[in-house]
This record gives C-alpha cells, sequence and structure tokens, in this order.
C-alpha cells in the first residue's frame, strides 16, 4: 500500500466533487483500476489508474502529475491485472 499524496486520475475528473460512488460516498467503482494507498493522514484511498466513470473536466489540475499514457502508469495498470486477473479494485 502506497502512502502519501500521489496523482489520482479523480484529480482530472468533472465528477470529482460530486457524481459517483468514490467522490460521494468513498466505495469504488466496479470495473476501476485503481491502487489502494493511504492519505497524507494515513487515511485508506486509492490511486486510480482507469475509471469508466471518468469524464474530462478540462481543468488539468493533475495533468502535470498524472499522465494515463506514462509507461509507470501502463506497468501499474498491467500488473494490477496480471494480479487480480481483472482491473476491479
Amino acid at each position: 500500500m502506497g502512502k502519501g499524496s500521489q496523482p489520482t486520475l479523480c484529480w482530472d475528473c468533472a465528477k470529482a466533487t460530486g457524481g459517483c460512488r468514490w467522490s460521494d460516498q468513498f466505495q469504488p467503482i466496479e470495473g476501476w483500476t485503481a491502487v489502494p494507498t493511504l492519505t497524507d493522514k494515513l487515511y485508506e484511498s486509492y490511486i486510480v489508474i482507469d475509471c469508466p466513470e471518468f469524464k474530462r473536466d478540462g481543468m488539468n489540475l493533475g495533468a502535470k502529475r498524472y499522465k494515463p499514457n506514462d509507461p509507470l502508469n501502463k506497468a501499474v495498470k498491467g500488473g494490477i491485472k496480471a494480479i487480480y486477473g481483472s482491473n476491479d479494485e
């Protein structure tokens, strides 16, 4: 499990402040690719790599930090699929 504030797809999502199960109720999204982590205050969270509910907000707040096509993000996504056999959680 990672620790600290790390880039997540949610930072560039129009639903980041409401409109999805994660932002509204902190319930994982079915079909997302996400890595369990801890926030700076040591709360459990996720670094979201891919999400079926993602809708780009156009503000690009996380664009400099999160790049979906970055080789590291692709490797993480591929590793999660290899471990879990799907792209769930």
